[in-house]
C-alpha cells in the first residue's frame, strides 16, 4: 500500500512492484525488465522475479499483465475517458466511494447495465468506477479462459503461474469496493519471440507458408472444441518463437480478455457464432494479407472450413471477408 505522496505516475523500467499472489495474497516482488508499450487494454511487461512465495514454482523471468484502469491507454480511449489519470482523480474516487455512491452505481449497473451505459457527462469518479469494474471483468474473463484451456498451457498458450493484485490504494478504507484501487493481473510464461504480424521480418521466406497454415491450425486446436469464442483473434495476439528441434517453431496464442463463453445458445446458434467469427480462418487469412501488403508475396493458404455447415448464404460459404478483417491486416 502506498502513501498518498508516493502514488506512481506510470510504470518504469527497473521499477520494483510489490504484488499479492493467488487467493492467499502472498507477497510477491518483481522488477520490471521491459515495458510493452504502448499500453493497450491492459499494462504488459516482462519482469524478473525478486522474491516469491515458497509454494510457487516460478522461473527467473515472466510476463506480467495488469488490468490497471489508470494506464491502460487504449481502454481509456475506447471508453472515451478523456482525462488522463492523475492522483487527484483517485482522491475524488475515494470520496465518491466513501459517500456510498460507487457501491450504489455498481449495484445499479449489475442489475440493469443497459440503462447505466457509459455517459461522457458523468463525473470523473463515476467514470473511474466504471473503468475499474470493466477491468476487473476482463481479468476474470481471461483467468476463466486460462482455466478452461489448461491442457494447452505451456504449448499453444502460455503457462499461467498465478493471479496477482497490485494494491495502489492511498489509505485503508475498509468496507469500500476494494477493486477500485486494485490492478488485478496474471503472471504468465514469457514467450521470447515475435508476433505473427512480423513474420516477414523474423522468419525465412521459405517458412512463411508453414507458419501461416500452422497459425490457423493452432487457433483451431485451441478454440474449436471449447464453449468459447475469441473476439480478438489477430496476428498481433500470436507469438512465434524458434526452437532447436522439430518443429522449428512454437506458435503461442496470447490475450484472452475479449473472449466470450457460450451461454445457453443452441448448437445451431453457437455454430453460427463460431462461423461468423471464424477464428482459425481469419488468423491465417489476415497474415496472408499482411504478407501480401508488406512484401508482394502471395502465400498459399489452405482455409479451414470447420464451421461452414452453419453458413446461411452461398457467399458465406466462400468466406468473403468483412471490412473488419481487412482492417486487421493493416494492424
Amino acid at each position: 500500500m502506498l502513501a498518498g505522496s508516493e502514488i506512481m505516475s506510470s510504470y518504469q523500467n527497473a521499477e520494483s512492484l510489490s504484488l499479492l499472489a493467488g487467493p492467499e495474497r502472498a507477497p510477491l516482488k518483481v522488477k520490471i525488465r521491459k515495458l510493452i508499450i504502448p499500453f493497450t487494454l491492459s499494462c504488459a511487461m516482462v519482469v524478473d522475479i525478486l522474491d516469491a512465495p515458497g509454494n510457487l514454482s516460478l522461473p527467473t523471468t515472466a510476463f506480467l499483465k495488469l488490468y490497471d484502469r489508470r494506464f491502460a491507454t487504449q481502454r481509456r480511449q475506447d471508453q472515451k475517458v478523456d482525462d488522463p489519470w492523475t492522483p487527484n482523480i483517485d482522491l475524488e474516487l475515494l470520496e465518491y466511494s466513501r459517500n456510498g455512491e460507487a457501491e450504489k452505481f455498481l449495484a445499479d449497473y449489475e442489475d440493469d447495465p443497459e440503462n447505466n451505459e457509459f455517459d461522457h457527462d458523468w463525473p470523473r469518479a463515476k467514470k473511474e468506477t466504471y473503468l475499474a469494474d470493466l477491468m476487473k471483468e476482463q481479468f476474470e474473463t481471461e483467468t476463466k479462459v486460462y482455466d478452461a484451456l489448461i491442457k494447452h498451457q505451456g504449448t499453444y498458450i502460455p503457462k499461467l503461474f498465478t493471479t496477482v493484485i497490485l494494491d495502489f490504494s492511498t489509505e485503508k478504507d475498509a468496507g469500500r469496493p476494494p477493486h477500485l484501487f486494485y490492478a488485478y493481473g496474471i503472471l504468465i510464461e514469457f514467450i521470447d519471440g515475435f508476433m505473427a504480424s512480423q513474420i516477414n521480418q523474423f522468419a525465412k521466406a521459405k517458412d512463411w507458408e508453414f507458419l501461416v497454415n500452422e497459425a490457423s491450425k493452432v487457433v483451431g486446436a485451441v478454440f474449436n472444441d471449447v464453449p468459447i469464442v475469441n473476439q480478438d483473434i489477430r496476428p498481433a495476439n500470436m507469438m512465434i518463437c524458434q526452437t532447436d528441434g522439430e518443429p522449428r517453431y512454437r506458435l503461442v496464442l496470447i490475450d484472452f480478455g475479449q473472449c466470450e463463453f457460450r451461454d445457453g445458445e443452441t448448437d445451431e446458434e453457437w455454430g453460427r457464432i463460431k462461423h461468423t467469427q471464424d477464428e482459425e480462418g481469419a488468423m491465417g487469412y489476415v497474415i496472408v494479407l499482411q504478407l501480401r501488403n508488406k512484401t508482394g508475396v502471395e502465400v498459399k493458404y489452405v482455409w479451414p472450413r470447420t464451421w461452414v455447415d452453419f453458413a446461411e448464404t452461398e457467399e458465406e460459404t466462400l468466406h468473403l471477408m468483412s471490412k473488419d478483417t481487412e482492417k486487421k491486416a493493416d494492424s
